[in-house]
């Protein structure tokens, strides 16, 4: 090789001479890149600052820095890192961190040497670089941490939380703790959290930074050494972080407290509720939902004490506890704008009644509620309150004052709205084909089967646990599952195979994404998803009956929900009892599953056939059979006939036209165990139909189809009674 360079820059070393003459010869090459395009001057400058006698064992870190540093312009820097980048990439460094910057060479040359400019320029480290490999592309992020713990924990978060947006977090790390020194993952805790959270709201793009500070303490909490550094006592913990509203709950000073009526009130306004149980008596919430409830918004602090020990001892459900203490709250400041804005005691010249609540003020706010015909629970919900004020001691109420809060029954209108056949059929199918798409699809999909062949509500099904299926004494299965009527009892709940087959299904189907998850009280959940890197949680009715609606949208059919799903089943239990003259007794066991053989014989039937047409998009119809289908027979493989889907009984074929199916004959065997071949019959008449090119033969496939499907219903539906 003739060298570039000219004869007065020559070196003593072989590899660093090998190294120079590249550099030199890149520098002058016309459109390598911009970092190539620099004067020759400045280049021999550069090269004239390394001694000739130096050899590759003097290559580390520090001789760049101080080959860096000497080059006085920007555009001597610049060409300096140009060069550094040539020693790094062939194989010419000698000194620590050895290892880290061998992950330098992956990076493409111009962001290496943006890279590298900034590490010198900021008199950084190697490990102040964290390369990474995200989506086929090779990228790379600085941090500022002089301690090289702290960037390996960031070297290891990094590579599963790459945005467009994260440099800043990245590189003002260090400087978010504000002089806090971590030497080990303990070193980080609620107080750090505060500090780096309020430090990075400051930033423009502050969304996004949260969001991945939020992510790597989630990290450290999925870590054995870390799963303790936030607790619920110090203001927050994992749970509080996983949750969508975490910043503005965060912020306006919420603060997570277990339900404990055994504990005192809590003083402070702002409670994030911690279910501590609640969760049982309701299939609305999980042990790890985190209620908010604002007391501050009471203006009289006597009357906030009130409700705060109301809502501390009420045995209503958690969900609707919330509910009912706002509209008690705005009782209550109904009434304090009557003592203070209206001055209700002057108008009606009575005393001084400001340490009560007067006949005058629970009459007044009556009239508002039915003047602005507000919902019955704005009255029955307040006389609730005031009774368990008046049986407590807490407040003076003037008792007269409770006859005002009446209300009068109204007609209750039925709201339920089931789904019609055929749009269950195109429902399903949509679903299935969505199903393939991603993994919440999947569980959507499953979650609708189990909600159309059973009367749970979909709060029930998607707060299902890994160990809620028990297998009985014989061969049925049950599900081990509160329901909203049983007041946080656990009951067995019967259920068909098919629903049996598709908690299965589910529970194999999350274990994956189950394994990942290192918080107990959401990984015995069933139908768990990760919605973001290290963020675990239980799908929910809100975004199932959303899917389910963007689903019909897409059909263009009119928008259902999770609950028309349970319209749909009581609809058709209640169909199958008139026409087949059950009792209320019949009917109850059936709608509520009491009896399984009830419901096994009688809806399992209507499930399979909806499966199958959904399935192979065909109407079954009653296609006569004029076979024999039977759970298992005497006769040897010998007299297997049509593809192995039945037997033949008959020495001699006994069909006076022999273009008629096998099916169509009145000698013809089916078994339970010739089901898969059936299945196989089906997918082959699929691939003809395909190919038919004449309607009237698609017609007669499609004919022989549903006769093949009628036979495969009998099949699942026998199969279905045997294995009880």
């Amino acid at each position: 090789m003739t060298s570039s360079i000219p004869s007065i820059f020559t070196f003593k070393d072989e590899k660093i001479q090998e190294i120079i003459d590249i550099f030199f010869n890149k520098t002058k090459s016309k459109g390598y890149t911009k970092y190539s395009s620099f004067d020759v001057h400045i280049v021999n400058k550069i090269i004239d600052l390394i001694p000739q006698n130096i050899d590759t064992s003097s290559i580390t870190w520090e001789f760049f820095q101080e080959l860096f540093n000497k080059s006085l312009t920007q555009e001597m820097q610049e060409c300096t890192c140009r060069l550094i980048s040539e020693f790094i990439k062939n194989d010419c460094y000698n000194g620590v961190y050895s290892e880290i910057v061998e992950t330098f060479k992956a990076v493409h040359t111009k962001n290496l040497v943006e890279a590298l400019f900034q590490l010198f320029y900021k008199s950084l480290l190697p490990h102040n670089l964290i390369v990474f490999k995200n989506k086929q592309r090779t990228s790379c992020y600085i941090n500022d941490c002089t301690n090289p713990y702290l960037s390996y924990l960031l070297r290891d978060f990094v590579v599963h939380n790459t945005t467009a947006r994260s440099f800043d977090f990245y590189e003002n790390f260090q400087k978010s703790l504000n002089g806090v020194v971590i030497n080990q993952i303990t070193d980080f805790n609620a107080k750090t959290f505060k500090q780096q959270y309020y430090f990075f709201k400051d930033f423009k793009y502050r969304i996004t930074l949260l969001t991945l500070l939020k992510k790597f303490y989630l990290k450290l909490l999925s870590l054995p050494e870390g799963k303790d550094i936030l607790h619920w006592r110090d203001g927050i913990d994992g749970n509080m972080l996983q949750t969508v509203s975490f910043n503005r709950n965060y912020e306006e000073g919420y603060l997570p407290i277990p339900l404990n009526p055994f504990d005192p009130v809590p003083e402070f306004d702002k409670w994030l509720v911690m279910p501590n149980g609640a969760e049982n008596k309701t299939t609305k919430i999980n042990s790890f939902s985190y209620k908010p409830i604002d007391f501050s918004l009471c203006k009289d602090e006597t009357l906030k004490y009130c409700v705060k020990h109301w809502f501390w001892n009420s045995k209503v459900s958690l969900a609707a506890r919330i509910d009912q203490a706002y509209i008690i709250i705005k009782f209550l400041n109904f009434i304090y704008d009557l003592k203070n804005k209206f001055s209700i005691k002057e108008m009606t010249k009575s005393i001084d009644k400001q340490d009560s609540i007067s006949v005058e003020e629970i009459f007044s706010y009556a009239q508002f509620i039915k003047t602005n015909n507000k919902s019955v629970q704005y009255i029955s919900n307040v006389k609730t309150f005031l009774n368990y004020v008046l049986e407590n001691n807490l407040y003076n109420v003037e008792i007269s004052g409770l006859k005002y809060l009446v209300t009068k029954s109204k007609e209750v209108r039925n709201s339920a709205k089931d789904i019609s056949n055929e749009n269950l059929l195109k429902i399903e199918a949509k679903l299935k084909e969505k199903s393939q798409d991603n993994y919440l699809n999947t569980l959507y999909y499953i979650v609708f089967h189990i909600a159309i062949a059973t009367e749970f509500r979909i709060s029930q099904i998607i707060n299902l646990k890994v160990n809620c299926l028990k297998k009985g004494v014989k061969k049925e299965y049950y599900l081990e599952s509160n329901t909203k009527v049983t007041d946080g009892k656990i009951v067995e709940i019967p259920i068909t195979p098919f629903t049996r087959r598709y908690i299965e299904t589910a529970i194999q189907f999350t274990q994956v994404v189950r394994d990942k998850c290192n918080d107990n009280a959401i990984k015995e959940h069933i139908f768990i998803h990760e919605y973001s890197n290290l963020y675990f949680n239980v799908i929910s009715v809100r975004t199932f009956s959303d899917y389910l609606k963007r689903v019909c949208l897409e059909l263009g059919i009119d928008p259902f929900t999770a609950q028309n799903l349970r319209d749909t089943y009581m609809t058709k239990s209640l169909e199958y009892a008139i026409r087949n003259n059950l009792s209320d007794l019949e009917l109850k066991a059936l709608t509520n599953h009491k009896n399984i053989s009830t419901t096994t014989n009688h809806y399992v039937a209507e499930k399979i056939n909806d499966y199958l047409e959904a399935t192979h998009m065909v109407v079954i119809g009653n296609p006569t059979i004029r076979g024999n289908i039977v759970a298992k027979t005497d006769h040897k493989n010998e007299d297997l006939v049509n593809d192995q889907c039945g037997y033949c009984p008959y020495e001699s074929c006994i069909r006076k036209d022999d273009n008629l199916d096998c099916l169509m004959c009145s000698g013809f065997i089916a078994t339970i165990d010739r089901i898969p071949f059936y299945e196989e019959k089906i997918r082959s008449i699929d691939n003809e139909i395909k190919s038919a090119k004449l309607p009237t033969d698609k017609e007669r496939l499609v004919t022989i189809k549903r006769l093949y499907l009628a036979y495969l219903r009998k099949l699942l539906e026998l199969k279905e009674k045997t294995v009880r």
